[in-house]
Formats: structure tokens, C-alpha cells, sequence
């Protein structure tokens, strides 16, 4: 009898213990929630919170560097790197309706929908980019943040109702060139072939109506139903835009058309390949016709 009330002593001591050690875990769980709440609440800026998350995100790469891919450790901290951003997602939110003309935001905002795995953060941050569009519809901010909506992985019917506002807001403006380079590494999709149509038809520059020309000839040269209308509206570019430059003024855009021309023209699977002549690491000329019937490796290599 004795030994039985010392076993049950001793169970509930041991009881006791386990419930003190599991409130303590929650207390410490919820102080440190609260103590993360307080922080994010105290950034009172968007460059403060983009400098904190900055800070989150180097320390999250360390340890993916120190780690190996496809181990716990490397999943944990690549669960990290991701995280920050909805860490933070709320404050962004709310500070950015509080500053809808702060340019940080618009960026932020980018960021926050590519960097994201979550699906309705993702939808919130685009939902909130489009609304402070809205607010103020002719401004740098909101350009920067429709030509986003519409070139980035956006709903259709948000991407429709962003491309509507940019062209009434922004439809024969010189920014537009900017948005038509972008939309050469875009999908040939219906709606963006139509957007580079309207701004051909309705844009008043050429520093619009060359890049939108070239973009809509990218789209349509890679698919072998229109590649003859792209390869057209490629040769046509360097006689009727011959001095438009693209890449904020650092290349002329008949150059790069120039080559584009001679790789679909020359270099497609199938084509013969176009004869080479060159040195080789004795000093001897040679040509690569010179080696036909022969397999040949070319190693194509720049240094700059």
C-alpha cells in the first residue's frame, strides 16, 4: 500500500512538472509572437520595413549557402527566405494604402507578390497595386504599378482591367516604349497581341511604335502560323524606325534587329550551318566548311 501512494505521489509530481514545462513553451511561444507583432508594428516606413526584410533575407541565404539542397536544413531555411515576406505583408499593406504616392511601395509590392508562396497574399498584394493605381491614375507610381499588372502573373481580368487603364492614362505617352520592350519576353497571348496593335495604332512617337513593332514581330515569328508576319514586321523596322534606340538610349534598335534577322533566317534547327572562317590556337587559318563530313564541337566564348 505504501509503495502504491508513493508511485502515485510521484506520478503527479511528474504530471505537475510536464504541465509547468508546457505552459511555459506557450508562454514563451505567445511572448515571442507578441515581441515579433511589436516589431513589425514599430518599422514606421516602407523603407524601414524594406531595410528589415533585407536584413531577414541575408541572414535566410547564409543558410541556404551553408546547407545542401534537398536537406532539412536547406528546406528550413529556404522556408525562411520565403517567409519574410508574409512576415511583413500586412504592415506593407497597410502602409502603403497610408502612402499610395511613396514609389518604395510600388516596388514592395512586386516583391512581395513574386516572392510569395502564398496564394492570397500573392492575390492582395496585385489587388492593391491596382487600387492605388487607381488613386492616382496620372502619376509615375501608378504607371510603374499597371505595367507590372500587366506584364507579371496576373489574373486575366485583372490584367484586363490594368491594360484599359494604361492605355487610357498612358496610351500615347513615351513611357509606353518601355512596356512594349518588356512584353518581347512575354507569351503571345491574345490580350498582349493586342496591346502592342493599339499601341501601334495609337501611339503618336516612334519611340513607341519601334519597340512595339519589335515586340509584336518576337511574338509572332515564334509560332510557325505567324512567323512570316513577324519576320516582316522585323525587316521593316530599319527603314521606318532607323535612329530609335531601346534600353534607355544604349542600343539602336535597327542593330538589334539586324542580327535577330540573320539568326531566323540562318540559324534555325534544320538550316545548314553558315560557313565560319577563323584562326586556330597555332596561328593557321581555317574555315569550318573545311572540316565537312566531320563531327565538329564550336565552343562560342566571350570575356568582358
Amino acid at each position: 500500500m505504501s509503495k502504491l501512494k508513493n508511485s502515485l505521489f510521484l506520478m503527479m509530481i511528474l504530471s505537475a512538472l510536464v504541465t509547468v514545462s508546457v505552459r511555459g513553451q506557450d508562454e514563451k511561444s505567445q511572448d515571442e509572437k507578441d515581441k515579433s507583432s511589436e516589431t513589425t508594428d514599430d518599422l514606421k516606413t516602407l523603407k524601414d520595413i524594406r531595410e528589415a526584410m533585407s536584413k531577414e533575407q541575408s541572414k535566410a541565404i547564409q543558410g541556404l549557402r551553408g546547407s545542401k539542397p534537398g536537406t532539412a536544413e536547406y528546406n528550413k531555411a529556404l522556408a525562411n527566405y520565403y517567409g519574410v515576406a508574409d512576415k511583413y505583408a500586412d504592415r506593407i499593406f497597410a502602409l502603403v494604402k497610408e502612402n499610395p504616392t511613396d514609389r518604395v511601395g510600388s516596388g514592395m509590392l512586386s516583391n512581395l507578390a513574386r516572392m510569395t508562396r502564398n496564394a492570397k497574399i500573392r492575390g492582395q498584394a496585385m489587388a492593391t497595386m491596382l487600387e492605388i493605381a487607381k488613386a492616382d491614375p496620372k502619376s509615375q507610381n501608378s504607371f510603374q504599378m499597371l505595367m507590372m499588372l500587366v506584364t507579371g502573373p496576373t489574373s486575366p481580368m485583372m490584367k484586363d482591367e490594368a491594360t484599359n487603364l494604361l492605355m487610357q492614362n498612358f496610351g500615347d505617352s513615351e513611357k509606353m516604349g518601355d512596356l512594349a520592350m518588356s512584353l518581347t519576353r512575354s507569351r503571345p497571348t491574345p490580350q498582349n497581341l493586342q496591346l502592342l496593335k493599339d499601341l501601334l495604332e495609337k501611339s503618336s512617337h516612334d519611340s513607341v511604335k519601334g519597340p512595339a513593332t519589335y515586340a509584336l514581330a518576337k511574338l509572332l515569328s515564334g509560332d510557325e502560323k505567324t512567323r512570316e508576319e513577324g519576320m516582316g514586321l522585323l525587316k521593316s523596322i530599319p527603314e521606318k524606325y532607323p535612329d530609335v534606340k531601346v534600353y534607355n538610349g544604349r542600343m539602336k534598335l535597327a542593330d538589334m534587329v539586324a542580327g535577330e534577322i540573320f539568326e531566323l533566317e540562318n540559324l534555325q534547327i534544320g538550316m545548314d550551318v553558315p560557313d565560319i572562317e577563323g584562326e586556330d590556337v597555332d596561328g593557321v587559318q581555317f574555315k569550318l566548311s573545311d572540316y565537312k563530313g566531320k563531327v565538329v564541337v564550336i565552343d562560342f566564348w566571350g570575356d568582358w
